[in-house]
C-alpha cells in the first residue's frame, strides 16, 4: 500500500532530449510520460499526480535569466529537465468490491 515515485528525463526539454539523456550510458531508451502512465495503469497502479519536476532546474539567478532570454528569443515554452509520476498500487480486494 505504498507510494511509487518515478522521476525520469523529460524529453520535451531540448537539452535533455538532444544531449543529457544520451550522455548517460545507463539510459537505453527514452519513454514519454503517457507511455509510462499507461504501463503503470496496466500493472494495477493508480496515478495520483504527474508533471514537470520543477525542482530539477538549476535555479541560480544566472540560469533563470538565461532561460527567460531564451524564451524571448525563441518563443518556445521551456520544459523542466525531469518529469515525475506518483502512483499507488490498487489493492485487488478493494478494486473488486
Amino acid at each position: 500500500d505504498g507510494i511509487f515515485i518515478l522521476i525520469f528525463p523529460n524529453l520535451k526539454n531540448i537539452n535533455v532530449s538532444t544531449y543529457e539523456f544520451w550522455n548517460d550510458i545507463t539510459h537505453k531508451r527514452p519513454y514519454t510520460p503517457s507511455v509510462l502512465i499507461e504501463q503503470l495503469e496496466k500493472m494495477g497502479f493508480s496515478v495520483i499526480k504527474s508533471g514537470q519536476d520543477k525542482d530539477s532546474w538549476d535555479n541560480s539567478l544566472f540560469k533563470i535569466i538565461i532561460r527567460k532570454i531564451r524564451v524571448l528569443i525563441t518563443g518556445l515554452h521551456l520544459e523542466a529537465p525531469d518529469y515525475f509520476i506518483i502512483a499507488r498500487k490498487i489493492d485487488n480486494a478493494i478494486k473488486n468490491k
